[in-house]
């Protein structure tokens, strides 16, 4: 609710695609939420005009739950990929912190998971959460 009236305000579809029966994760439930907002946030943000999409996604493994956050946006460059988690590092032309993913990465890693980042410039880009369950 706090992402979707910019979504709908620049005209960005938002579609879900999320299992039907969560599982139980141990993990403090403020954290992911934060987690999940800024990945969202940040994949509104990296869409440049009015249009485009987001789609969020999990897929439940055997030991682990993937969450897949995909963005129609601009991608990120090769060269930056290596230094997305890092603290203080920022790709956006209106600068922010550089803390959000940084802060992120930390908390998935606290709670026995991993963040990972695939992206083509001009096609878009896709972080994939995965939790232990």
């Amino acid at each position: 609710m706090l992402i979707q009236k910019k979504l709908k305000t620049r005209k960005i579809t938002l579609q879900k695609n999320l299992t039907q029966k969560p599982p139980v994760i141990n993990a403090v439930p403020d954290q992911i939420k934060q987690v999940i907002l800024n990945m969202l946030s940040n994949a509104e943000q990296a869409i440049p005009k009015e249009g485009g999409q987001i789609k969020i996604s999990s897929k439940l493994l055997k030991t682990r739950i993937n969450i897949d956050i995909y963005d129609s946006g601009t991608g990120i460059k090769n060269k930056d990929l290596v230094s997305v988690f890092e603290p203080f590092f920022t790709t956006k032309a209106i600068k922010g912190t550089g803390l959000g993913l940084s802060v992120s990465y930390g908390i998935i890693k606290e709670h026995g998971g991993e963040i990972r980042v695939k992206s083509l410039p001009g096609k878009g880009t896709t972080f994939t959460i995965t939790l232990p369950i």
